[in-house]
């Protein structure tokens, strides 16, 4: 038995999740021509007119997908916004994390002066 492809594995199945992750989930296929999608570009969030500014088009099912926006964003930027850089954690500040370490150290001591009296 051959192994099954999943389905929803396509480029363009990962590219409209991206959008659903984004809420940017304004989007919809062409009445008309099949593979082809309208949705809110994500770099420039542009929506001109009640139309949606970003074009995405498969070829066929699992074919590379172009991305289009009316408002020039090159591949490049839309796919960097779909798919941003995950954030350095933040960095604690040391004197928050002093005054903790002694508020814990103090209420231990007052924990232990209170079992042992």
């Amino acid at each position: 038995m051959r192994g099954r492809r999943d389905p929803f594995s396509r480029p363009l199945d990962r590219i409209l999740e991206a959008l659903r992750a984004g809420y940017l989930d304004a989007y919809s296929a062409h009445p008309e021509r099949m593979g082809i999608w309208a949705a809110c570009c994500p770099s420039c969030r542009g929506f001109s007119f009640g139309r949606r500014t970003l074009t995405i088009c498969e070829s066929h099912p699992g074919a590379a997908v172009a991305l289009c926006c009316q408002w020039g964003c090159s591949e490049g930027e839309i796919l960097a916004a779909l798919y941003p850089p995950p954030k350095p954690p933040p960095i604690a500040d040391p004197l928050v994390v002093g005054r903790l370490a002694v508020e814990v150290l103090a209420h231990r001591r007052q924990a232990a002066e209170g079992v042992s009296a």
